[in-house]
């Protein structure tokens, strides 16, 4: 891989994708991984930066990716 690329890639049937930089809290994105989220972005993938799974299956679902048996969690407030 790239130097930057997304730390996780999720596909699913029907050509479903999204790419995940995972950061600790507070940590951002490095100069190469932010370049690389947008560029998947400018193809039409959906990629993001996370610190949280919970918001990271929210993202995902909103996305498209399909989820059986997993309830739905929601936002920290």
């Amino acid at each position: 891989m790239a130097m930057g690329f997304p730390d996780c890639i999720c596909l699913w049937p029907n050509k479903g994708f999204a790419a995940i930089e995972w950061k600790r809290p507070g940590q951002k994105a490095s100069l190469n991984q932010a370049e690389w989220i947008e560029r998947l972005r400018s193809m039409g993938f959906a990629a993001t930066v996370m610190c949280d799974a919970d918001v990271a299956l929210l993202w995902l679902r909103g996305v498209g990716a399909p989820f059986i048996d997993r309830p739905l969690a929601t936002l920290p407030k």
